[in-house]
């Protein structure tokens, strides 16, 4: 357990004193960073608050490069953050939702967008853009409800409102396996051609 936390205390160490070199741009910073990028390279990062610090710091260090030789090594070290990811959702299990809504590669994201954001994010980021459910649901409205009977056939009415299906049940039932529930309520949108 010492062994542990002595790494655990290291990892925090280098990680607050890459941070607290990020406002500083002389060539001895410049190579007390890249020794501590490097030796974070090697590190697995399993706390939520220091990965977020880690990657906060090296966007800044991107967007601030002291030269290019750091910012080539910075720019290898956010390349390799899925990787990060990865590893984070092995050790704390795939629902930490710690580091979501932080922007980092493979994290998710939610947001209320409107509908011409909805486009663009589905046209280039494909099924990896859909509905959030799980919010949807746990809100007292039901707007989609509503807008059900807009999308099917008169025949189709009685699926519509049975109270044994929810909107979400309902949504997926129509889209039967093909484009995301997104994808398919975008689609009856732009059918309905309203203003």
């Amino acid at each position: 357990m010492v062994a542990k936390s002595s790494a655990a205390t290291k990892t925090k160490d280098l990680i607050e004193s890459l941070a607290g070199l990020k406002f500083a741009f002389s060539p001895a910073d410049s190579r007390e960073k890249a020794a501590i990028i490097r030796a974070l390279a090697q590190k697995r990062i399993r706390n939520p608050v220091l990965l977020l610090k880690y990657h906060d710091t090296l966007c800044f260090m991107q967007a601030y490069p002291d030269n290019p030789r750091l910012l080539k090594l910075v720019d290898g070290e956010l390349a390799n953050f899925a990787k990060r990811i990865k590893h984070f959702r092995e050790k704390n299990g795939p629902d930490d939702n710690r580091i979501d809504d932080s922007g980092i590669v493979d994290t998710t994201i939610h947001y209320s967008y409107g509908i011409q954001m909805a486009r663009w994010l589905l046209k280039n980021y494909g099924a990896a853009v859909d509905i959030d459910w799980d919010d949807y649901n746990s809100k007292e409205a039901d707007p989609l409800s509503g807008m059900l009977s807009l999308f099917t056939l008169y025949m189709e009415s009685d699926g519509v409102d049975d109270e044994n299906l929810s909107t979400e049940d309902w949504v997926t039932k129509a889209v039967r396996g093909g484009p995301t529930s997104l994808d398919w309520l975008l689609e009856k949108l732009d059918s309905l051609e309203a203003p």
